[in-house]
């Protein structure tokens, strides 16, 4: 799956760890089964890139508390930043999460100096992510999509004259063609049916942004 960093074969660099992560999160957007992303910063703990022999320690007791099938790797190495991929999950929620976490610090605990614990940070994030849930205070996180980003640098003019000649101008020539046409199809709805003539639907859009937009009853 790709060069390791360390002499650690089960412990992805930076890079092969970000591209596993794009991967699985576009998997998960498909299947919309979901996985969990442990995000283990211990850039306190180790003041410059050489302390080697306290990150061998602190990812031999974190490999104590994971199983075979789960992805760890560096997700920010310079920061250092160790990300966990948790996949095939019966259920994510709040109880779950909080028995991973403790059994992660348990190890901690048991294999490592309690000053050293003291300077270790935990934190998670749930794919895909959600407007309510776990994961209501971020529903969107770029630094997780580096693909879209690169993607989005790339469709910026094309992006805005589709909005000025398509979205924009189109839609007033439409408008302009079907009002009569509309307005009749509201009539109609409104002396056959209870309630508003449009009613508001919440949907995610790119880069997983949620949004309203206006329906007509059906």
């Amino acid at each position: 799956m790709g060069p390791v960093i360390e002499n650690d074969p089960a412990f992805f660099d930076q890079s092969h760890f970000r591209h596993i992560l794009r991967v699985q999160r576009m998997r998960t957007e498909r299947s919309k089964k979901p996985f969990l992303l442990l995000l283990i910063d211990i850039s306190r703990l180790i003041e410059t890139m050489q302390n080697i022999e306290i990150v061998d320690k602190v990812k031999t007791s974190l490999d104590l508390s994971l199983r075979e099938i789960d992805i760890r790797g560096w997700y920010n190495h310079n920061n250092r930043t160790i990300g966990v991929l948790l996949t095939e999950i019966e259920s994510i929620n709040e109880a779950s999460i909080d028995t991973i976490i403790h059994k992660i610090y348990d190890r901690f605990c048991e294999k490592l100096d309690p000053n050293w614990i003291k300077k270790i940070y935990i934190s998670f994030h749930i794919f895909p992510e959600t407007k309510q849930g776990l994961s209501a205070g971020e529903p969107f996180n770029i630094n997780f999509y580096p693909d879209l980003v690169k993607k989005g640098l790339n469709k910026k003019l094309p992006l805005f004259i589709k909005n000025i000649f398509f979205d924009i101008v189109g839609s007033a020539i439409a408008f302009c063609f079907f009002h009569l046409f509309f307005l009749i199809i509201a009539v109609v709805i409104k002396a056959t049916s209870a309630g508003p003539v449009f009613f508001r639907q919440e949907r995610v859009g790119l880069n997983g942004k949620h949004f309203f937009f206006l329906n007509s009853e059906q």
